[in-house]
């Protein structure tokens, strides 16, 4: 009986210091969100400052790098973010764009131009879905993966408005039930029941399974899945999207994201990648006072790195054009300041 009950207190105590850690972690990250919103308020770059980012007659763009990419495509994030990724990573005509098409614009586009025969410095990601970065994945091209951001909030709203969005798009080599034998298949869509049948964006912004879609595709897991992250998975991502993107732009900062990935990238951008295909893809603002008590603090969190990474980016780009300094290469996991 006595080594019984030292057994439950061995768990016990084991249990109590998750449950501390977690909590800590939990403020800590809070704090931290706080901290860059508050930040984020600030004047961080003249409208001369991004014009000269912007400016190709003054200072040229730099030539095609040749470094390959992996594109991490987070659901309403902007799908005229493809023209960039096409017209960087593939051999296709400057006049070929996502505005060709009316609909299943990625894959209108492989299908003209398939992406194995045409981009040798794209590395394949399944085009038209929203593939996660699996873990074998994540070791074989890591500080090649490029993505936008969009603020959690305006992003959930989106994604709500545009048919309650539930995505379960995978890694095949990740594990999970039931396994993941092709990155977009239809025998998964049982797992979005709750989301489709939410009554209301308060609702459906509610649910684990929309919570953390970001943060859960940085790790390997469908942007919808249903498990909730853990401190250990929120850390994870985070530490990827430091250290193994080559570039990380924000839907809010549309232009200026532009400019910068083919300031750290090279070739010069084309007017198509400044248009939208959709018109609310431009970061439009939704109203988000009915979102007012609900927190998603995994993508707030990621978000708010991404942007603090994403200012750091711009501002050495902007002091490297001030010197006259080469610019490729200052990508958010390739050699950032």
């Amino acid at each position: 009986g006595e080594q019984l009950h030292y057994g439950y207190l061995h768990w016990a105590v084991k249990y109590l210091h998750w449950a501390v850690k977690s909590l800590a972690m939990a403020i800590a990250m809070a704090i931290f969100a706080a901290l860059v919103r508050a930040q984020e308020h600030t004047d961080w770059l003249s409208a001369e400052d991004r014009a000269m980012v912007c400016d190709g007659e003054a200072h040229p763009f730099p030539a095609h790098s040749g470094v390959r990419i992996r594109w991490m495509h987070v659901p309403k994030t902007g799908t005229s973010f493809m023209n960039t990724i096409w017209h960087y990573g593939c051999d296709v005509p400057d006049e070929a764009s996502a505005s060709d098409f009316t609909s299943m614009y990625e894959k209108r586009f492989n299908e003209r131009f398939p992406l194995a025969d045409h981009c040798p410095y794209l590395i394949d990601h399944t085009p038209a879905t929203h593939k996660p970065i699996g873990d074998t994945e994540w070791a074989v091209h890591k500080g090649a993966f490029v993505t936008m951001l969009r603020e959690p909030k305006q992003r959930t709203i989106s994604a709500f408005r545009h048919g309650r969005h539930c995505i379960q798009d995978c890694s095949p080599d990740m594990p999970m039930y039931p396994p993941c034998l092709a990155v977009r298949d239809s025998r998964r869509n049982w797992k979005c029941k709750p989301v489709r049948t939410s009554r209301d964006v308060t609702s459906y912004a509610s649910l684990q399974e929309v919570r953390g879609c970001t943060t859960k595709m940085v790790i390997g897991r469908p942007c919808n899945e249903p498990n909730a992250t853990t401190p250990s998975r929120r850390v994870a991502a985070a530490g990827r999207l430091r250290t193994g993107f080559a570039f990380v732009g924000l839907v809010e900062e549309w232009e200026l994201s532009v400019c910068l990935f083919h300031r750290v990238l090279g070739k010069r951008p084309l007017p198509s990648e400044y248009s939208a295909v959709r018109v609310s893809h431009a970061g439009a603002a939704y109203a988000t006072r009915r979102l007012a008590g609900v927190q998603d603090i995994d993508d707030e969190v990621l978000y708010h790195i991404g942007s603090a990474q994403f200012r750091r980016m711009a501002l050495a780009v902007r002091d490297a054009l001030r010197r006259g300094k080469p610019t490729l290469g200052i990508g958010c996991g390739r050699g950032q300041p």
